[in-house]
Parts: C-alpha cells; structure tokens; sequence
C-alpha cells in the first residue's frame, strides 16, 4: 500500500476528463466525485483517467462489486501506454501497474506504491456490473518557497 512520508507535503488531485472508454455508463460523473457504472456483464469494461498533469504518488477510489471482480490499474504518461494490455519486452523497462482481485461488496483501492503518472487505465472483469466512485490522485512533494525572481527586457525570456 501507498505509504505516506513525514517530510513531503499530500493534496488531492482530481481527474479532468476520461478520455477513452469501453462499456461504462455516466463516466463523466466521476470528475465531479459521483459515480459510474462499469457493464462489464457484456465483458471486459475499461476507461482512461486523465489528471491533466504530472503526479507523483497513488490513486485513491472506491469500488462496488455484485460479484467478484478483478480490476487492472496501469500508471503512464502517454494515454496509449495506459491502455496497452501487453506487458513491455525490455529489461530496463516495468510497467507500473496494480492488480486488484476483488470479492462481493465495497472496497476503497490505493496504490500498492508510490506512481508517476499523467493517464490511468482502468480495466474492469466481473459476472456483474462494478460501479466506481469517489475517483482521485494522491499527490506529493516537498514544500517549496518561491525565494527569488527573475526579470528582464527580453519579454520572451521572461
């Protein structure tokens, strides 16, 4: 799980727009902390979550299950990375992802570690409809104070 650090400062961070989407209802919702419904009754359901910006840290969100369910999360900065399924054949290279397998009710997910991401794909298997909610990033970083300025004639530079 996501493990808070003393020295470095936490905000929320919410989604700005979903950007692709595969058998989900009002996904919209989700960019105002409502709620979507995933079908996956008709199979695999999948959307991608763009936070419109760097974050460093989790994700944050809660999932209701009428059935069992598995849920895929993958953590990138390009959305077709997000959304690729197969993993990468290099040995420099791990695609952050986390894997959830979940049992009938609800559970809030965070991730299983500290992330750099822009895009999550979020790909959801179950028998019955998973409904999502309550969907944020968790960011983190040190607290900085702007100490200096910088000015001069060249407005470009500038």
């Amino acid at each position: 799980m996501f493990e808070k650090k003393p020295n470095l400062t936490y905000w929320q961070v919410a989604p700005q727009r979903i950007d692709r989407m595969t058998r989900v209802k009002m996904p919209g919702a989700l960019l105002s902390g409502g709620a979507a419904t995933l079908l996956c009754e008709k199979g695999e359901a999948s959307l991608l979550i763009d936070f419109h910006a760097e974050v460093v840290g989790s994700i944050s969100l809660k999932a209701a299950c009428a059935a069992p369910a598995h849920i895929t999360i993958i953590y990138e900065e390009e959305p077709d990375a997000a959304m690729r399924r197969e993993d990468y054949i290099c040995s420099w290279y791990k695609q952050p992802k986390d894997e959830y397998d979940l049992e009938i009710g609800e559970h809030t997910l965070i991730s299983q570690g500290r992330r750099g991401f822009r895009y999550a794909g979020v790909f959801v298997c179950s028998e019955k409809n998973v409904i999502l909610s309550d969907v944020h990033a968790i960011s983190g970083g040190w607290a900085v104070e702007p100490r200096g300025s910088f000015c001069c004639s060249d407005e470009r530079i500038n």
